[in-house]
């Protein structure tokens, strides 16, 4: 704003974030990050192996294998889910990017709000497809 340009802005909200995580998606992102194979056998097996059950009342649910999603509320869930998103940033070739958790903005600078309006399409077309190879929705 100070060099006069105007900006706009694409404010990013994903469909229950934490808990569509794929979980296989994850693990290739991990080996794409060069975690070695004894910490990435102890992430397969804390991801793949958890259920849960469901109380209600003073009924307890049959147990479920849980498929997908990083557990909320652990130490481990945000920074799992921050190693998923990570290589978002790379698919925007114009725009800039903030992220903090599951929140995400994109936004581009310029005199004219034609270029910023095809700029923020194009872009979000990429967006677009980020979340369909990685299996993630919007609001």
């Amino acid at each position: 704003m100070d060099q006069g340009l105007l900006t706009g802005s694409v404010f990013i909200d994903l469909r229950k974030a934490f808990d569509t995580i794929d979980q296989s998606v994850l693990l290739n992102k991990l080996t794409k990050y060069r975690i070695n194979d004894l910490e990435l056998k102890w992430f397969n097996n804390y991801l793949l192996q958890r259920s849960q059950v469901v109380w209600l009342g003073n009924v307890l649910s049959e147990q479920c294998q849980v498929l997908s999603g990083v557990l909320q509320g652990s130490i481990l869930g945000p920074l799992l889910f921050v190693i998923f998103v990570n290589d978002l940033p790379s698919v925007f070739s114009k725009c800039q990017v903030l992220m903090y958790a599951d929140d995400t903005v994109i936004y581009y600078a310029s005199k004219t709000v034609p270029e910023i309006e095809q700029i923020l399409t194009n872009e979000f077309a990429c967006l677009c497809q980020w979340l369909l190879d990685n299996n993630l929705f919007l609001n």
